[in-house]
This record gives C-alpha cells, structure tokens and sequence, in this order.
C-alpha cells in the first residue's frame, strides 16, 4: 500500500525564480503544453514532477498548470527545486493556499522570496507536495511532441523518460539588464556574440559555467567553438579538457552532456525501482543502493509497505484487523474494510451487565442487559444485573465440576487429593442415543479404604453433590444431586444406617435418577450412580482419554473419582471403561 504522504510533483509547473528585487524576468524552460493527455491527484503520485537544465544562473518564479480535483478546491502546496534528481540539494522552495473558482483550470504562479541561485546546463528537478488528499488538485500529464526535449517526469520519486508535465521556469538571464550573478546580459539569446544565452562572457578566455570551454581566439573546429561548447565532447573519448565523455548527450546520468563529472551522491539516471536509489560516485558511474523508503506492492489489504534489501517486502499487516468490528480487507473493487456482522462479539467493556457485539457498522456497541441478568465479578462470583451494573450474591458462577481462577474464568481444580479406588474397583458406562430420552450413565466406585458416613456431609439438607465427567481436552458432562428437596412427592433423600440414598424419578435438575452412598472398611464402602434422559445433557461420545469421573460435594473437602485410560468401547454412541 502506498504510504499516505510524500512529495508530490507532477502538475503543470511554471517555476519562477528570481530577486524580489522587481527586475523583470523572462521564461527559461517551458513544455510545449498544456496538451492534456491524462492527469493524476497531486498527492497520490507523491514525489512526483519534472527534470529540467536550466539556462541562466538565476530562478525567480514557477508556474504551475492545475486541474480542479474536489472541491472546494483549496490546498496549500509546496513548491520546491532541487539540484539533480529527487535527493539533491535544496535550491529554492516555496509554499501558497491554491484556491479557485469551481470553472477555473489554469496555470498558477509560484514567485520565490529571494531570487535563487542555479547551475545552469545541470539537471534539476521540480517538486510539488500536496496537503490535503481529499482537496485540490491534480496535475496534467503531456501527450507526445508537447513535453520537453531535455527533461523527463517524475513519479512517485522515479525518473519516467515516457513522459512529461508542463511546466514553466523564469530567469532574470535574458531581460537585457546584468543583474546579480549575470557577467552579461545583450537579451537576444545568441551565444555566439561574446554574451552567451547563460548570460557569462564567452571569449574571456575564462571557462564559466555553464561553458565547456573557452579559448578567446574567435576560431571554430579547434576543440572549442566560438558559442564555448568543445568540439569533441560525446564522441566517448575523453580529451582535454574533458573530464568525462560517455558518448551520449544525456544530462541526468553521471557525465553531463558538457563531458563534465557530476558531484558524487548527485541522484542519476533511474532503474524505475522503489526501492534502491542511484547516485552518481564522481567518478562518472551511476551506482545503485537499497533504501527504506515507502513502496506499493499492488496488494492494499497487507498494509503500508515498506523497501527492504531492494524489495517491497515489509508490509504493515491488514489495516482493518486493528478496528474492532473492522473484520477484515477486500481489494475488490477496492482495497477496504469488511466490517463484522451485527452480533459479531467485540471488545469486553470489563461490565459483566453489558452486551458486547457488533452493530455492522464497524463499532463495538455495549448494550446493557435487561435487569435480572445473571453476571459475576471477576473473581467468578454470581449475581445479577441492576441498572448496568452487576449486584453480587456469594454463590461462585462457575459449574460445581470447575473452580474460578482468580480472573473470572472458570477452570478445572487440580491437587484435590480425592479418594481413589481399588485397582479395577470403579466402572462407567455412557451412552448417546439418537433420542435424548434414552440417553443413560452408570458409575460404580469401591472405595479401597474405609468410608465414614461423615463424609457425605449432611445431604437431607446442605450438602449438594455433582458428578463430574473430564475427557483429555476438559469437562464434558455435568450432573447434580441437589440437597434436601421433595422428588415425586416425596424426599429425595434418604437417611439409611450404612450411609444415605436419593431417588428422583422426575431426572431433575440434570437426569440424576438414583445415587447410593455406601459407607464401610476397606473394600465395603460403595458408591453406585444412575441417570438418564435429556436433563443429562449427554455430549458427543468419542471422549480423548483419559477419562475422570468425579464425585464432588459443595460443602467439603471430600471428593471420589477415578481414571480410565484403556475403554473397552468409545465410540460416538458409548462409552464403557474400568478404571486404572
């Protein structure tokens, strides 16, 4: 994904450069446009322009053709020129609020504060940066034979040689007035009569930039010509006075078209890639090295991309998985955000009385539950809903099987240090079947040590008691025995010499229809369980071993299981087993 900001270059540039002194200027460099064949956002082709050589040493002011974007039409642009390409020196810049009627597209002015200083016959470059995306402007794009012969455009910070902007650039070289930095100045734009178009005397016998040479003997065809300019230069020999010659009569690699070396780290020719720069060495090549800057691999829904050993290869990551209820990104037709489904669960609020979900408009709404609610702290403790806020009872929301972890989760308890039988001394048997009614589970347990009727606890009253099943991945069945109650008519327990016994043929609250607690010595002491029908519950069989089935007062310590690793059946219909 292109980053969001950058330089952004590419309108129809007129540049002006000059004193503020109110001498008047005159056009440098120009494009052959405006012939309109296409045009760009300003900001979204950021750093984007045009190279240009400029003529004579002084820039005053640069106009700029710009097309109406969106409303209302008004941004502050900057204006900047740099020596080379787009990592060179800073040879002058400045800022204006654009702004225009909704029927006007045309070129604008930009006049520098101070007259600015320039290597004439050098490559330079002109940038536009954009502040608003949503505002302003866009820049025009020229059609072949309306460019400019000696520059090329730039986008997103690359040279490209195919095309052009429109541009404009003045000078104060040409007015017929020497003004500061100008050794003449006869306005008729020859360069053959002692004052050259760049405005320094040619036939001084002194080499000025930008002449290439000069010998003051007034005598064509020798090596230097009567305009300064050497004989031989691009014919890919080096001779004096030559520092270079590579043969051609490009202006932006490291050679320029005058045979002279380019000052190393100067930005030469492009490889048109994002994510390694080329500068020039001194020396007259042009080398290229990996950079870190922003780049666009094409695909928007990985995030904003970033250059990496000479490869788009960092992406930010899905920029909608950081909202809530921004679900995820689609590219079609568009890179955007997908947001969640009403109902979709968001972000907890920590308010155990509120609804946290999406309302499929991207937020995460908390809607307060109905008084009444059941809710818990965190710390697993019940209560229920008043107003948005959560009343808490003393009663642990967790199930009897699991205990709190101390966060408000409910989690398994370890170390109970529960009795266990003799080996082979415990079986169990569920069964699921296609109707829940004829669901079914049966346990038996042995006690292998001796069992004291206290300690069932006191369960014609307070003492409640839930089995617990626990496959390998956590707890999958849970059943309770309520204390005291009328099952039927009558008592649900009963208080026997040997222990105690609870009858429930109504299976309520969780199928439940028969427990006996037996106590006794070593090997007497019995625990038998039955239940059935849907109250159960029944999972799907098929349990990951080992298995525990668990026996658990509410009001006490005591607890009883056993561990079956080796079933005879465990299938999707039953489960049958002896214990370890």
């Amino acid at each position: 994904m292109t980053a969001m900001r950058s330089w952004l270059v590419g309108s129809i540039l007129i540049l002006v450069l000059g004193p503020t002194a109110r001498a008047q200027d005159v056009i440098d460099q120009q494009s052959l446009g405006p012939c309109a064949v296409g045009s760009h956002q300003i900001q979204e082709f950021e750093p984007s322009g045009q190279t240009f050589i400029p003529r004579g040493p002084t820039l005053t002011a640069v106009e700029v053709f710009l097309i109406k974007y969106t409303a209302p039409f008004s941004d502050t642009l900057t204006l900047t020129v740099v020596e080379g390409n787009v990592l060179g020196p800073v040879v002058a810049s400045t800022s204006s609020v654009v702004t225009s009627p909704p029927t006007m597209d045309g070129w604008y002015r930009f006049t520098f504060p101070t007259s600015a200083s320039i290597t004439p016959g050098l490559t330079h470059s002109i940038l536009i940066d954009a502040t608003n995306p949503s505002w302003g402007w866009r820049d025009e794009n020229d059609g072949p034979g309306c460019g400019y012969p000696d520059g090329n455009s730039i986008i997103l910070g690359e040279v490209y040689p195919l095309g052009h902007r429109s541009f404009r650039t003045y000078t104060l070289c040409g007015n017929g007035t020497v003004d500061a930095g100008e050794q003449c100045d006869d306005g008729n734009g020859d360069s053959t009569d002692g004052c050259t178009t760049s405005c320094t005397i040619c036939g001084n016998g002194v080499t000025t930039v930008p002449e290439e040479c000069d010998d003051a003997n007034g005598v064509p065809g020798d090596g230097c010509e009567n305009d300064c300019t050497l004989t031989s230069c691009g014919d890919g020999a080096v001779q004096a006075p030559e520092e270079c010659d590579d043969g051609n009569q490009a202006n932006d690699d490291c050679c320029t078209r005058s045979c002279r070396l380019v000052a190393a780290g100067r930005g030469c020719t492009s490889d048109f890639e994002a994510c390694t720069d080329r500068t020039c060495d001194g020396a007259g090549s042009c080398n290229p090295s990996f950079n870190s800057a922003p780049c666009d691999d094409g695909v928007g829904c990985n995030g904003a991309d970033t250059c990496s050993a000479g490869v788009c290869s960092i992406h930010a990551g899905d920029p909608c998985a950081a909202m809530d209820c921004g679900g995820h990104c689609v590219m079609s037709p568009f890179p955007q955000c997908v947001y969640d489904l009403a109902g979709t669960p968001c972000t907890d609020d920590g308010n155990t009385c509120t609804n946290d979900q999406c309302d499929g408009a991207g937020t995460c709404a908390h809607a307060t539950l109905t008084d009444g609610s059941a809710c818990h702290d965190d710390a697993c403790i019940a209560g229920t809903c008043a107003s948005g806020a959560c009343q808490l009872g003393s009663t642990s929301a967790c199930d009897p099987c699991l205990t709190c972890d101390g966060s408000g989760g409910c989690v398994p308890p370890t170390g109970l240090g529960c009795r266990t039988p003799a080996a082979g001394g415990s079986s169990v048997a569920l069964k699921n079947a296609a109707d829940p009614s004829r669901d079914s589970i049966s346990w038996s347990w042995k006690v292998a040590s001796g069992t004291a009727k206290a300690d069932f606890g006191t369960p014609l009253a307070t003492t409640n008691f839930g089995l617990c099943v626990f496959e390998q991945s956590g707890l999958t069945l849970s059943a309770r025995a309520p204390a005291g109650g009328i099952c039927a008519d009558k008592a649900c327990w009963r208080d026997l010499s040997a222990g105690f016994s609870y009858r429930d043929r109504e299976l309520t609250p969780d199928g439940i229809a028969k427990l006996d607690l037996k106590v006794g010595s070593a090997g007497q002491g019995k625990i038998r369980l039955r239940g059935k029908g849907a109250n159960l519950s029944m999972p799907g069989l098929g349990l990951s071993t080992p298995v525990t089935v668990r026996l658990v007062r509410s009001d006490g310590p005591d607890c009883w299981e056993a561990v079956y690793s080796t079933p005879g059946r465990n299938d999707a219909q039953r489960f049958k087993a002896k214990s370890d």
